[in-house]
């Protein structure tokens, strides 16, 4: 089987969803799979060379709107097979914008299989297209990628005493760092050593300029930009905490990535969070990270998060880090046993297999 898999080649998710299908793709050729990989910019569909679309048995798509728009386009005039995998966004955010709507629509309803990453996604995406029956749930899987050398913490003006709270990802409505900065707020006079660091490039100029005006009288509040994917891992293992504050998530990389190397989480509850995240109320010691409230917005994708909740497990976990520990632990050993990549590349060979007729 000859599949591209396709990613988007821009400022949102190049280095994070290229390494990811670069994992893939190693655990497809074991399986006998043969599998290119292609990222287009702007979603345009001449940028994938005429070669690889006249070998190309079936074309897989990383998103949606950045690669499905183009992916669409070129199965129906090289009559391949195309698959598109949703990440969240495109699917909680884009579905509803008028602009999109119509186009992505049709896209999704033409694909031969539309996978997502969890279960509420499936279930969210058939009401809306009460007439697309192919979609597939397959878990996001991650890596444990252990730094080399430790974060040089003075290179970034952190004294040896400063906790770090680590919130990563791009500036934008949807991350929705601004609840991060207020909720925090209050707890830095119980805890002055803290720092809420946030990692991560400006995507909306607009939101970008209002965080930088909330932050200007906040030195505890570090905004650190964007950083090379490599040395993520060096954030997540200096971090004391891992904090999500989105809107929406399919499976976010950043939560994934610090669960597997054994760092406990506070996220928002929400379905792309709860289905990674096993929290306990009334059993703390089964939970693999912790989940504030959240609700439903009368519009949109936007969600009414209480900080009040969300101060209280931070305090929780500050106060106990023998507790954050354990809880860290057991998110890693999930991580290895339940978001295997070899695993997510065996469930799509199976879908390839079906597609195809094999």
């Amino acid at each position: 089987m000859n599949v591209i898999l396709v990613t988007a080649n821009d400022q949102q998710s190049y280095e994070r969803e290229w390494a990811h299908s670069e994992r893939l793709l190693a655990h497809l050729r074991c399986l006998g799979c043969r599998p290119g990989l292609v990222s287009i910019p702007q979603n345009d569909p001449d940028l994938l060379s005429f070669e690889l679309r006249e070998s190309a048995h079936m074309l897989h798509a990383f998103h949606a709107v950045r690669c499905g728009l183009a992916c669409r386009e070129i199965a129906r005039k090289t009559r391949v097979p195309f698959i598109v995998s949703c990440v969240g966004s495109d699917i909680y955010i884009d579905l509803l914008n008028p602009g999109l709507q119509g186009l992505l629509a049709d896209t999704l309803l033409s694909a031969d299989r539309v996978v997502v990453p969890v279960a509420h996604m499936q279930k969210w995406l058939e009401e809306r297209l009460p007439r697309l029956r192919t979609t597939v749930v397959i878990p996001r899987s991650t890596e444990k990628r252990v730094p080399v050398e430790p974060l040089n913490r003075s290179q970034f003006g952190f004294e040896p005493n400063h906790r770090l709270l680590l919130l990563a990802g791009g500036v934008r409505p949807v991350k929705n760092p601004l609840f991060a900065v207020k909720a925090v707020a209050p707890l830095i006079k119980l805890w002055p050593d803290l720092r809420l660091v946030i990692v991560g490039p400006v995507v909306d100029h607009e939101y970008g300029k209002r965080f930088q005006e909330a932050i200007a009288a906040t030195p505890w509040v570090v905004f650190i930009g964007e950083r090379p994917s490599e040395e993520m891992p060096k954030w997540y293992q200096e971090a004391e905490i891992i904090l999500n504050v989105s809107h929406v998530e399919g499976g976010s990389g950043d939560v994934l990535e610090a669960m597997a190397l054994g760092k406990p989480v506070i996220a928002a509850d929400i379905p792309g969070n709860r289905a990674y995240i096993r929290y306990s109320r009334s059993d703390p010691e089964s939970s693999t990270g912790l989940l504030y409230f959240t609700s439903s917005a009368p519009e949109g994708y936007q969600r009414v998060h209480d900080r009040e909740d969300f101060a209280e497990l931070l305090r929780t976990l500050l106060n106990d880090p023998e507790r954050a520990i354990r809880m860290g632990q057991r998110a890693a050993y999930y991580a290895k046993s339940e978001l295997r990549p070899d695993l997510e590349a065996y469930r799509y060979w199976q879908l390839y297999r079906e597609v195809l007729g094999k």
